[in-house]
């Protein structure tokens, strides 16, 4: 999810930083905690808002803003990442359910567990969206797409998202929707929302960082002094467009992503100018205030931010080890709460681990 050799920009990193924190929160939340506190509690609530509808899509909109800061721009650089993203994501698949399951079954015996970690295999996560992400702008790179043609991308992309998701019957029905060919779905699912193993389509969520793109290249154009200003001009454009798209869905009866774990993931484009408005805002406010964070406490988040990937991968394969092992949903609050401070001080002391151990290997 990073965007490989960047100029670093303290604000885009402490944002991220804290979309980090909310994510290993929402996935701690998810994976440990009963569904009583996941569903009916003020922690559950708080950590779900942050956690899914911002966090995911603060980390697209950066992404997308990255991309004037790669160093490398050859569109080369950008489809060897993807792909790099594309098979990363397959791996963690791998090793965050699969073989954690293959180890239980072995164990006990138990073959109720065989059809849960076939499926772990077909995971269209968020690694896998990033690495098509990378390879959609390498190839706008290749013929030196601009603005004007990002924007006719979107409205084609969201067309086609609109008929797709309004055929397999998530749009009309998202509680009972039809999905493809269980197997057909894990391919189909990498470009939008054919079934309940895709987390993350494409005409879905490239929304995102194509939005953070098209900001970004004004954005890191203007002059320092009139970024914030710039900031302050967006959250009320966001407000405003975000706050339309909103009452626009509830008038019409029209879930924009909020009601379910489907619509959430396969929302169409009232929800992504909702939840882009969120990630703005987020994005926005950290930027006017960041500088008001210690000094050693920002330098710990431009860590996190560095290492996001492989954060991202090893919060992953502790919360699918110690989930498969103590069972799925079990735990109290207080024990959720335990458990996000050691996934997350562990995933980043690995991380810093395996950052330095790669170094020294190159």
């Amino acid at each position: 999810m990073t965007e490989g050799r960047l100029e670093r920009h303290e604000n885009l990193d402490v944002a991220r930083a804290l979309a980090i924190l909310f994510m290993i929160m929402v996935h701690c939340l998810e994976y440990f905690a009963t569904p009583r506190i996941m569903e009916h509690s003020v922690y559950g609530r708080v950590v779900e808002f942050l956690g899914s509808f911002t966090s995911a899509t603060v980390f697209m909109f950066i992404l997308g803003m990255g991309i004037h800061l790669t160093r490398d721009k050859s569109p080369i650089h950008f489809i060897r990442r993807g792909i790099v993203l594309l098979g990363a994501g397959y791996v963690l698949n791998v090793l965050r359910g699969f073989l954690p399951m293959l180890v239980i079954w072995g164990v006990t015996g138990d073959t109720e567990w065989v059809p849960y970690m076939i499926m772990e295999l077909f995971w269209v996560d968020i690694l896998q969206f990033a690495g098509i992400a990378f390879i959609f702008f390498g190839l706008m790179e290749h013929i030196k797409a601009k603005n004007s043609l990002y924007i006719v991308a979107l409205i084609v992309f969201q067309i086609l998202n609109f008929i797709l998701l309004e055929n397999s019957k998530y749009f009309t029905n998202l509680m009972n929707y039809k999905s493809f060919d269980y197997y057909l779905s894990a391919v189909t699912g990498l470009i939008w929302g054919s079934g309940e193993m895709s987390f993350f389509p494409f005409l879905t969520w490239i929304f995102y960082p194509v939005a953070g793109y098209i900001f970004g290249k004004y954005y890191f154009a203007a002059q320092p002094g009139k970024r914030s200003r710039g900031f302050l001009l967006g959250i009320g454009i966001a407000a405003i467009v975000g706050g339309f798209a909103y009452l626009f869905t509830r008038l019409v009866g029209i879930d924009f992503g909020w009601e379910t774990d489907a619509a959430f993931y396969h929302h169409w484009l009232p929800g992504n100018l909702v939840f882009g408005a969120c990630a703005f805002g987020l994005i926005a406010i950290v930027s006017l205030h960041y500088r008001r964070i210690p000094k050693a406490v920002r330098k710990l988040m431009m860590r996190w931010s560095k290492n996001i990937t492989e954060i991202y991968f090893i919060q992953w394969i502790i919360i699918g080890a110690v989930s498969v092992v103590t069972d799925y949903n079990t735990m109290g609050l207080p024990m959720v709460l335990v458990m996000t401070i050691l996934v997350f001080v562990a995933s980043d002391f690995l991380a810093m681990g395996f950052v330095k151990w790669d170094k020294l290997r190159i």
